[in-house]
């Protein structure tokens, strides 16, 4: 810990994931973003990164739990009819579909509530006493519950992954500064269907929007602080 301004400043890597008011936030890891059949895939998306991360974020997720840390499991989804779409957010979708195909001026169309589309990949279904929070724009903290549930739990530090990472992962990061949590990035955790953007916005937020760790860094700071189980312990060595 620093201190500035009277203020106590964490600094070092076992400060900002202190188990005890630390809270890890898995972002939009559903069928429509991220597997084979959903609609990025469907346009040309390449799931390579997420091939990559969604083990990494599984493993990290039972090592949070197993070391009494909150996992927060938040999903973005559409309403029937375009119920929840703003003019703004539906320009926002064509952006996005003209990303696979110039020549598509429609919205792009994903995680409409209760399809096959919005929901968990499997590999990373909530699990019992992990929490799910649902949004309707890029950031989770935008209009959802989420501020809320970090501060009745005591939370400050907030550990982030998943996808994508130049959209909703940053969009959040972004955000946890403007609501006076401190923000980490979990670099091994957080993917996108295009390399160049996910580089990009390493990039920006590395440079001071986050500090940034590997859960394998963070996983190795607890074992220090002793708060993890035995087996755990061993199994993460």
């Amino acid at each position: 810990m620093i201190t500035i301004l009277g203020k106590e400043i964490p600094t070092e890597l076992h400060e900002l994931v202190d188990p005890r008011s630390t809270a890890f936030v898995i972002i939009d890891m559903q069928n429509d973003c991220c597997s084979e059949g959903g609609s990025a895939h469907d346009a040309g998306a390449d799931l390579s990164m997420y091939t990559e991360i969604v083990p990494r974020i599984a493993a990290f997720a039972d090592i949070c739990r197993d070391a009494n840390v909150p996992v927060i499991n938040v999903r973005i989804v559409a309403l029937p009819e375009g119920a929840s779409d703003s003019p703004a957010w539906i320009r926002l979708r064509v952006r996005a579909n003209t990303n696979y195909d110039p020549a598509n001026l429609g919205a792009w169309e994903f995680t409409l509530e209760g399809s096959w589309g919005a929901e968990f990949v499997p590999e990373l279904q909530p699990q019992d006493g992990d929490v799910v929070v649902t949004k309707y724009r890029s950031s989770a903290l935008h209009e959802t519950n989420l501020d809320l549930l970090l501060r009745s739990n005591g939370i400050t530090n907030v550990m982030v992954a998943g996808c994508t990472t130049e959209g909703c992962v940053e969009s959040t990061v972004r955000d946890l500064c403007f609501y006076d949590y401190f923000g980490i990035v979990l670099s091994d955790c957080v993917g996108s269907d295009s390399r160049a953007l996910h580089d990009a916005s390493m990039l920006v937020m590395s440079a001071y929007r986050a500090d940034v760790a590997t859960s394998t860094e963070v996983a190795a700071a607890w074992r220090e602080l002793g708060a993890l189980s035995e087996a755990t312990m061993e199994a993460t060595r």
